[in-house]
């Protein structure tokens, strides 16, 4: 939970997107991986509950984050109340700057391919 917008993890990636006087608390959703093996089992949706309720509880007044996984990800991101609001700037610090250029390698070993983020944020009403 962050009190303005600068501190939050690679704060530069919403930079053109969220005003930068949004109000806090601000929460985050980062990270949240479901292997391919078990894609589509519906194994995100409860960990998003988890994460919204969290973020209620800590009183967060935004919600924000950015997914890789594309068209399934994002409107299921919509029917829990999120807006979709763009494409993510790239990333200036951190070892995915590397990668997400495509001069990192993926999981597999194999080279990452640059891959498109976008983000999405909820207004959490009090």
């Amino acid at each position: 939970v962050h009190d303005i917008l600068a501190q939050v993890p690679s704060a530069e990636v919403y930079r053109d997107l969220l005003p930068a006087d949004l109000s806090g608390p601000i929460g985050v959703l980062t990270r949240l991986v479901v292997a391919k093996s078990h894609a589509g089992r519906g194994l995100s949706l409860p960990l998003d509950f988890a994460r919204i309720a969290a973020a209620k509880a800590a009183a967060c007044k935004h919600l924000i984050g950015e997914t890789f996984a594309g068209l399934p990800r994002l409107d299921q991101m919509a029917r829990l109340g999120f807006e979709i609001i763009g494409s993510a700037a790239p990333y200036s610090l951190g070892p995915l700057v590397e990668v997400m250029a495509g001069g990192g390698t993926s999981a597999s070993g194999n080279r990452a391919e640059p891959k498109a983020r976008l983000v999405y944020v909820l207004s959490i009403k009090a």
